[in-house]
């Protein structure tokens, strides 16, 4: 069965070596969870038990920020992996200026800084 279309998304991912023996090896090997965060093909490793805990987390966390912003950041950088660089940036920037309306706030600025117990994440 050939294999194509998610084997070209992973290369913008991916060093093209890994992929290229996922492709050829197949079913015949399999990835530890250090190899897949070492190569990209995951960005956190955790165990069984935190697994759906920790998803719903993250899930929770986008969930919570400006709609507008992450569809336009989402949508912006899919985008530009067809463009060369510098017509990306400029696409970029487009989607900054739609998904930043002015007079439209979408985040009480003077709330988030006030929040000094605020934890952050460090990965």
């Amino acid at each position: 069965m050939t294999s194509a279309l998610e084997p070209i998304g992973m290369t913008y991912h991916m060093p093209l070596h890994d992929v290229l023996r996922m492709v050829l090896l197949g079913n015949d090997e399999r990835i530890g969870a250090g190899t897949a965060l070492r190569i990209g093909l995951v960005s956190e490793i955790t165990t069984l038990e935190d697994l759906w805990p920790r998803a719903a987390e993250l899930a929770a966390t986008i969930a919570a920020k400006p709609p507008a912003a992450t569809a336009g950041s989402v949508k912006a950088i899919w985008e530009s992996l067809d463009l060369p660089r510098s017509v990306a940036l400029q696409q970029g920037l487009k989607y900054c200026q739609i998904g930043n309306p002015v007079g439209v706030p979408q985040v009480d600025r003077a709330a988030l800084m006030a929040d000094k117990a605020k934890k952050y994440t460090v990965r």
